[in-house]
């Protein structure tokens, strides 16, 4: 019905050549959801200026203005001229909003009432949320602004586009997308860094929302306002405003040859801040007479989250270590402004310490480590041969024990024990129970006078008892401290 008023109002138009000029506003519908558009054509009559150059800033306040057609004449000494502007009207919020009157060449539109409905599709409500993450921020510093859009669609998606603002950087944030059991979760938005103080209006282009392949629909933000605070006098141009965190490596994972060149690898990176904010720290380094230092190669790179710009810048320096000894790599002093403390804050970075020695030196060590190797494997070698042999004496003297039918067998025994220990040969029977109890518990005092008594004192000792008593004392020996000074030739 209103394309059809529209047409007559144009075709009746021309039969009023005499009339004062008009501008038209007029609407196909007075009610739309939030995403989409509506349709408005701005009709001019008796106007000899060209429609294409109305203001339509009035608009934008509460819409986003996308220019459709422009058709009709401007007119000519015979005809009044009749103009036509096909317009779409995108609101930004939902409720009622006010399409307001516009002026064009002394004649003014009248203002219209429609009323905007939240998002809707036949599967359920297509909430749209933005949310931005400081409204007064500091000169330089980073502001989220994010765009959440929950929706029954799970095919659907979101798209951003870069934006433009004199007095501002602003890169978009990748659009990410989390499907949920009932709903699914769409994401994405710009991280802005206002670089001029004072009062700002950021305007953003639309977020897009596809579905099956199209755009279904555009969600335009409110523009923003920001109250930008002024840094310090004393804050240079070149100082960071947020974290910086730095670490770095050297490429070796063993003392450095003097002479030769390696590579130290500084990474600075922020949570808060793109690449190209991050501090200068090249112009800390330079050469001395114990280090020297080539020209630095950096790699920069960004990561956009909804968590922020994750920027980092990676130098890497070629050096050669001049002398032996520790490698002093300069330490590195980070200033950049804390925008939660309101101040500079300083960071202190001391770089991993190595050392560096000369050819000669390291072969001289290697050697010096081989050798020793060698001696400590003789040593254990020689070591092992003589734990062999005792356990070898040992063991044949327990067998002799354990067969012994008079004492003269088990002075034969007491013989292999002695070589077995490394005491003297030839022991008397006293001579071996002192080296024993010198050396091992239980005392071996009463077992030694009984094999005595029967080995020269013509008594009738039991051979047999003296046998398990020594079997028993070496079985249940324990070490004394004599024990420990034990060599082995």
């Amino acid at each position: 019905m209103v394309r059809l008023f529209t047409s007559l109002l144009l075709f009746l138009l021309p039969l009023g050549g005499i009339a004062s000029p008009s501008l038209s506003l007029l609407l196909d519908q007075h009610e739309q959801q939030l995403g989409w558009a509506f349709n408005a054509h701005l009709i001019a009559s008796g106007i000899d200026q060209n429609l294409s150059n109305i203001d339509l800033s009035p608009l934008k306040e509460n819409f986003g203005v996308m220019v459709e057609e422009y058709s009709g004449t401007t007119g000519n000494t015979n005809t009044a001229s009749q103009q036509q502007l096909t317009i779409k009207l995108y609101p930004r919020h939902t409720g009622q909003l006010q399409v307001p009157e516009l002026f064009f060449s002394g004649a003014s539109s009248s203002p219209i009432e429609v009323e905007v409905l939240p998002a809707q599709n036949p599967s359920g409500p297509i909430n749209f949320e933005y949310q931005i993450s400081i409204a007064q921020p500091w000169q330089r510093q980073q502001v989220l602004l994010t765009v959440n859009v929950t929706t029954p669609d799970k095919f659907a998606r979101l798209e951003t586009v870069d934006a433009l603002h004199a007095g501002s950087e602003i890169k978009r944030i990748p659009a990410s997308k989390e499907t949920l059991a009932e709903t699914t979760r769409l994401g994405a938005g710009w991280v802005i860094f206002p670089m001029q103080s004072g009062q700002q209006t950021i305007s953003l282009p639309p977020v897009l929302y596809h579905l099956q392949g199209v755009v279904e629909r555009r969600f335009y933000l409110p523009d923003i306002p920001l109250n930008v605070k002024p840094l310090p006098g004393y804050i240079p141009p070149l100082m960071p405003v947020g974290r910086v965190f730095v670490d770095s490596h050297i490429d070796a994972d063993k003392p450095l040859n003097t002479g030769e060149s390696y590579n130290w690898n500084i990474r600075l990176h922020s949570p808060e801040l793109m690449s190209h904010l991050l501090p200068p720290v090249l112009r800390q380094i330079s050469s001395d007479n114990n280090i020297h230092f080539l020209p630095a190669q950096s790699r920069r790179a960004e990561n956009i989250t909804v968590h922020g710009s994750h920027g980092e810048v990676v130098h890497t320096i070629p050096f050669q270590a001049l002398s032996t000894g520790r490698v002093k790599l300069p330490k590195l002093r980070i200033q950049y402004f804390d925008p939660v403390q309101g101040r500079v804050a300083v960071t202190e970075y001391s770089p991993p310490q190595t050392w560096s020695m000369a050819s000669y030196w390291q072969l001289l060590i290697g050697t010096g480590f081989l050798l020793a190797s060698i001696f400590l494997v003789k040593l254990v070698w020689k070591y092992w041969l003589c734990l062999r042999r005792r356990r070898e004496y040992m063991r044949k003297a327990i067998q002799l024990i354990a067969k012994a039918s008079n004492g003269e067998h088990l002075r034969q025994a007491l013989h292999l024990i002695a070589k077995a220990e490394r005491w003297p040969t030839n022991l008397s029977i006293t001579k071996w129970s002192e080296h024993w109890n010198s050396c091992y518990s239980p005392s071996a005092t009463l077992t030694m006078k009984n094999l005595s008594r029967a080995c020269y004192a013509q008594s009738k000792t039991d051979a047999i008892q003296i046998r398990a008593d020594l079997l028993k004392l070496i079985e249940n020996r324990k070490p004394g401290h004599c024990r420990f000074f034990v060599t082995c030739g």
